[in-house]
């Protein structure tokens, strides 16, 4: 077989050689690159909701044992300016009063303690929230259990922003919808540390401690036997402070916390996150308390929550998350 001849080398066929060998490398370059955002932006937004949606206990527990120092001194301001206008409802209370540690937390969040005897649909706001606040909080130290019957994970509008290299966030969705559920799960808190760590506000002695300040409305409905309240709260923007004790929702919600998350970010996409921002908005608490005894015998607490995402290769998206919680309690 003949030996194919040699071209001889020429400044023309060299410079067009290194010519065609540096478009692979670009074409090579950029499918590579692509590829490679690709493949972060699956896994930033999967271990973000891996993280949010199936390890909740770590996130909230996190947050809450990190802002327990933060939120002592504010509480203990807010205990020593008020000392003076409870002492005389206390005495007048004192055979609500559970004497265990518990009780007493729950008694120091509710910053007015004289509570009034009954509702109606005309009561004010201002009454059904201290009404609210006094019962709620004897949930934990008193009630015999708590079983939490529904939790809906659900996502709000789209995800909006850029993923890493300025990718369009908006495929994103399809990432996150295995991770939205609706399950009955009929988990039973019976301890005290069970349904301290259960019952919002998640991991803590207490259950509310709102003020008109941190609320849209606080409604009553009379049917029967019971009270129906409803307290509807106002919004967080987005934010590195929340968690337990932080702005409006954090003082009666089981919000998602900003800096649990960013601790908990995975290795692998910590070197894109920068930030990890979250909010918490259209947040209501629906409860149903006995008239008679003043026990609350159901509540279902709903919020939305935002996530706001920065950092490297462009990275700038949120991601908008909506979720449910029904409990039933007995006595």
């Amino acid at each position: 077989m003949a030996k194919k001849e040699k071209l001889p080398s020429t400044p023309e066929s060299r410079a067009e050689r290194s010519a065609r060998k540096a478009e692979k490398r670009s074409i090579f370059g950029k499918t590579f690159q692509m590829a490679f955002a690709i493949m972060m932006s699956f896994l930033l937004v999967y271990s973000v909701c891996s993280l949010a949606f199936s390890d909740k206990k770590v996130v909230v527990e996190g947050v809450n044992s990190n802002n327990t120092s933060n939120n002592t001194s504010s509480n203990s301001n807010n205990t020593s300016n008020n000392s003076g206008s409870n002492s005389s409802s206390q005495d007048n209370d004192s055979a609500n009063t559970n004497t265990d540690s518990n009780s007493s937390a729950g008694n120091d969040a509710n910053t007015n303690t004289d509570t009034t005897k009954e509702l109606s649909a005309s009561s004010s706001d201002s009454d059904v929230l201290n009404y609210f606040n006094q019962h709620i909080n004897n949930v934990k130290a008193k009630a015999k259990s708590i079983t939490l019957t529904n939790e809906t994970n659900t996502q709000v509008g789209g995800v909006d922003g850029k993923l890493p290299l300025g990718i369009n966030a908006s495929g994103a969705s399809g990432i996150i919808d295995p991770f939205m559920t609706s399950k009955q799960p009929g988990t039973v808190a019976s301890t005290v540390e069970e349904k301290n760590a259960m019952f919002p506000v998640e991991n803590q002695t207490w259950s509310s401690k709102l003020t008109a300040d941190n609320i849209k409305s606080a409604k009553c409905a009379v049917s029967g036997d019971n009270y129906n309240i409803k307290i509807s709260l106002k919004d967080d923007d987005i934010s590195s402070d929340t968690g337990a004790g932080y702005g409006n929702c954090g003082n009666a919600i089981s919000v998602i916390p900003s800096s649990t998350i960013m601790e908990n970010v995975p290795s692998i996409v910590k070197s894109i996150v920068k930030t990890g921002d979250t909010s918490t908005k259209n947040a209501t608490i629906e409860v149903v308390i006995d008239k008679a005894t003043g026990n609350v015998t159901s509540a279902k607490y709903y919020f939305e929550w935002d996530l706001h995402i920065t950092g490297s290769l462009s990275t700038d998206l949120t991601l908008h998350f909506g979720l449910q919680k029904d409990f039933e309690i007995a006595w």
